[in-house]
């Protein structure tokens, strides 16, 4: 089941962030190809049913490869810390990892939860895979990064703010990455062990399409 790209805005509200977005708050990035803008200015591959359950709790954001990406979030995070003496990403050892992801991208849209999965804290994460249903996966950390930044550009509203989450992402030396803690100094992409439990760890959920 698809959804036209209009409607799955008027569905998902401030909460939609598509490729006019995407250009706005992200100096003007752009797919690479006509081709991969077409497919996405097109349809989302969401069910309106889909849509509507997640509306509130997801947010429906458009993802395509980009080089440069984290130099491109430097140069905001150094606009916004001039402005209102706020960060929107703290440097870490990751950044590699991070801009590795951004170039590999694959070109679609992803519907990703605002908050941690219910239950998800207090469990390693083989536990917190087994709370996934049919069709949800866990994000990668860039995408994460990605949906989380972009909202707050568009919208004003930090999520993660005390809370962390593991990501489908992995280090060079195998860690897995977790991305959360979105204070005023920035969120923060740092690594965590599989088998570590925190009140304050868990994972987000996210889905690729509706079949």
């Amino acid at each position: 089941m698809e959804t036209t790209v209009r409607r799955a805005h008027e569905i998902m509200g401030v909460d939609f962030f598509g490729i006019k977005y995407t250009a706005k708050h992200f100096c003007g990035i752009r797919p690479q190809t006509q081709q991969q803008e077409s497919f996405l200015l097109e349809k989302v591959p969401f069910s309106e049913n889909l849509l509507n359950k997640c509306r509130k709790s997801h947010l429906l954001h458009v993802f395509f490869p980009c080089d440069g990406f984290f130099e491109i979030l430097e140069d905001l995070d150094t606009k916004e810390y001039a402005k209102k003496g706020k960060r929107l990403i703290k440097q870490s050892l990751h950044d590699k990892e991070f801009s590795r992801e951004c170039r590999n991208q694959q070109v679609g849209w992803k519907l990703i939860s605002k908050e941690l999965m219910k239950n998800s804290t207090l469990k390693n994460f083989q536990e917190e895979i087994d709370l996934l249903k049919k069709k949800e996966v866990i994000p990668s950390a860039s995408e994460v990064a990605k949906a989380i930044i972009g909202h707050y550009l568009a919208n004003g509203e930090r999520l993660l703010e005390n809370k962390h989450a593991r990501t489908s992402s992995v280090d060079l030396n195998g860690r897995r990455l977790a991305v959360g803690g979105f204070g005023e100094d920035g969120l923060k992409i740092d690594f965590t062990w599989d088998d570590e439990k925190e009140p304050f760890l868990g994972i987000l959920s996210a889905y690729v399409n509706s079949t």
